[in-house]
């Protein structure tokens, strides 16, 4: 009797418009495998981050590392505690909470420059050098930020449900009042801001724009003119690679590869799957 060989599934699908079967990956991914003479692939086990989720309560809320800062050591939101995990020489993992509490609900946005690591809950904005207690950033007015990042060593720091962000300049650790921008583009709220090259990024509710330094200290930053973008992504999808292009989910449940300009990468299925979860999520008040 001849061996059939039944094809790999690559990813997940499913199509509930076309009545089609759907074809689930559970914690796996495909790549390429020269081994394999049949197929030249293989599904490779994604591994837990078992030793993490040991330190402190949960829920897990956040993991962030930057190459330059704290020796590139991981940093774990766990429920309301911030913990440093830094890897010795023998490959162990030492652990060790850092003082200061994380509120909010949410997923935190951190950013660290070369001296510390940025942090907000959408309640406080906060630093540390790695190791110290968390020290409070008085912000103007008492605003909250919900998203941060680091463009050119200032910190970005985007107001909470506003069209506003405000900027920390290079080795400073306090925001002048003055230090602010708009959005131009529509009087949507920025949800993310992401550097991207020698660019950064106001990731909106309903548009996109991406933004330049001027060289001009009085007025740092300027919106790029001719590259409007209107659409907007899915609060907290915002993500930065090590090639300095941001992945994101566009408020329809696209998911695009933010480099230069957006360029979509998903294709129906993940579209559709993205869209019933924002549905789901909008309907359970998230």
């Amino acid at each position: 009797m001849a061996l059939t060989s039944i094809p790999l599934g690559i990813r997940s699908w499913v199509r509930n418009r076309g009545d089609e079967p759907a074809w689930v990956l559970t914690n796996l991914f495909f790549e390429t495998n020269p081994g394999n003479g049949s197929e030249h692939s293989a599904l490779i086990e994604r591994p837990a981050l078992v030793n993490f989720l040991e330190a402190g309560d949960g829920p897990g809320r956040r993991l962030y590392r930057q190459p330059g800062f704290s020796n590139g050591d991981l940093f774990h939101v766990s429920g309301t505690e911030l913990y440093n995990h830094h890897m010795e020489v023998n490959r162990t993992v030492t652990s060790t909470q850092i003082v200061g509490l994380i509120d909010g609900d949410g997923t935190p946005d951190m950013a660290a420059t070369y001296d510390y690591l940025f942090i907000t809950d959408g309640v406080t904005l906060q630093y540390t050098d790695g190791s110290s207690d968390l020290v409070a950033i008085d912000t103007p007015d008492d605003i909250p930020m919900v998203s941060l990042d680091v463009f050119d060593t200032y910190v970005m720091c985007v107001q909470n449900n506003s069209d506003r962000f405000y900027w920390i300049n290079p080795g400073e650790l306090t925001i002048d009042p003055l230090n602010f921008a708009t959005a131009e583009r529509l009087p949507d709220a920025v949800l993310q801001v992401r550097a991207v090259g020698d660019e950064f990024w106001l990731l909106g509710e309903k548009s996109i724009e991406p933004w330049r330094a001027t060289g001009d200290p009085d007025a740092p930053f300027q919106r790029i003119e001719g590259r409007r973008f209107d659409f907007g992504i899915f609060d907290g999808t915002a993500v930065r690679l090590p090639d300095s292009s941001v992945i994101a989910v566009s408020d329809q449940g696209t998911v695009y590869n933010i480099a230069g300009q957006p360029v979509p990468i998903s294709d129906p299925s993940v579209a559709e799957s993205v869209r019933d979860a924002i549905f789901a999520a909008i309907e359970a008040g998230a």
